[in-house]
């Protein structure tokens, strides 16, 4: 009887663990870090400037110096797209859909909000959507690289380009 019971119990334990996002991590699991890469970006719609407004930015970049990651992973290419709003001076925010394609084969597909300022460092957390790691976030901390022509930029036409450096990613 009691045997029983624990066994009735195990077994509605199970089916209330997926509703709750509670499960066993992946075969692919990642974890471990990242010490360093760039993310190089460019603005469409005139580009960022004090005046806040909608754009949207593609990346294009690199991440590096990763260690006690599975597979053999030591760096990749990222690539993607956001759609933010925001301006020179509060900095831009919204969804991005980023592709990490590592130096072993293997792909991530990163997806959630990014916010990016031009004179603060940034911590975004996106969450792995697919791919290597998938179920699990990642944690990339970026500061900006400015260039002397930025500030005219952001108070004339619009800042169209720039790069932030990636400081650290830490898989979650």
């Amino acid at each position: 009887m009691l045997v029983s019971r624990i066994v009735a119990v195990a077994l509605l334990a199970g089916a209330f663990v997926p509703a709750f996002g509670i499960g066993p991590v992946s075969a692919d699991s990642m974890f471990g870090s990242c010490s360093g890469g760039v993310i190089n970006w460019t603005a469409d719609n005139g580009g960022i400037s004090m005046s806040p407004k909608a754009t949207t930015i593609a990346f294009a970049g690199e991440v590096s110096g990763c260690t006690g990651t599975p597979n053999g992973i030591s760096g990749g290419s990222l690539s993607g797209t956001q759609n933010a709003s925001g301006d020179c001076n509060t900095g831009v925010t919204g969804p991005v859909d980023l592709t990490v394609s590592w130096n072993n084969g293997t792909t991530s597909r990163l997806s959630g909000v990014w916010t990016a300022h031009a004179a603060i460092p940034d911590t975004n957390v996106v969450n792995i959507v697919g791919g290597e790691g998938a179920g699990q976030q990642i944690e990339i901390n970026t500061t900006n690289n400015p260039t002397p022509t930025d500030a005219a930029a952001c108070w004339g036409d619009g800042l169209t380009s720039g790069s932030h450096s990636i400081t650290a990613a830490y898989f979650r």
